[in-house]
């Protein structure tokens, strides 16, 4: 846990930082992008199916090994685990599509790539999660639990990989910050 402390500090310290952004906006004319916000908007369809079919996956991996258990299996409980996963991955989609936006400076097009970014890593996390899951219970089952190290070490690769693709500065908007 000790890892995750400088990424929770800094996390902590944007949250500030919005605030004073905030603060800093005494404009009495609000601005919002009108059009209507779906989830097909920022994610594409096959990364949504993917979702659900790597759900799918893992939930018949699940099931599959309830009849044929291992040493250490959790059973149905894993489903559970996957299934909250799931869920709060959902939440956080749900309240970066139509939740309160927090630096009222931001362009909206800047705000739309973010929005974008954010959603595709969410989706992809659970599909990685869940993908996860399932390539664990199998090497458990054979006895090669050894290899989840390195299983687990190709999620973050993956993950960080497509998160460089993905993060373009370039495209970010930072004359509305001057002051």
């Amino acid at each position: 846990m000790l890892q995750y402390a400088p990424m929770i500090f800094l996390g902590g310290q944007g949250f500030v930082y919005l605030k004073l952004m905030r603060q800093k906006n005494k404009s009495k004319y609000r601005s919002a992008d009108s059009s209507p916000r779906k989830l097909t908007d920022f994610a594409p369809t096959g990364l949504l199916v993917t979702a659900l079919a790597s759900y799918g996956l893992c939930v018949s991996t699940v099931v599959y090994f309830t009849f044929y258990p291992f040493d250490g299996f959790a059973g149905l409980v894993n489903v559970l685990g996957v299934s909250i996963i799931y869920a709060a991955f959902g939440i956080a989609v749900y309240q970066k599509l139509y939740g309160k936006k927090y630096n009222p400076l931001k362009a909206v097009d800047d705000r739309k790539f973010e929005t974008t970014v954010v959603i595709k890593l969410l989706i992809l996390s659970a599909i990685c999660s869940s993908l996860y899951l399932a390539i664990s219970l199998i090497l458990a089952s054979m006895d090669m639990r050894d290899l989840s190290n390195i299983i687990y070490s190709l999620y973050l690769q993956i993950f960080a990989f497509y998160i460089y693709q993905v993060m373009k500065f370039d495209r970010v908007d930072y004359s509305v910050y001057k002051a």
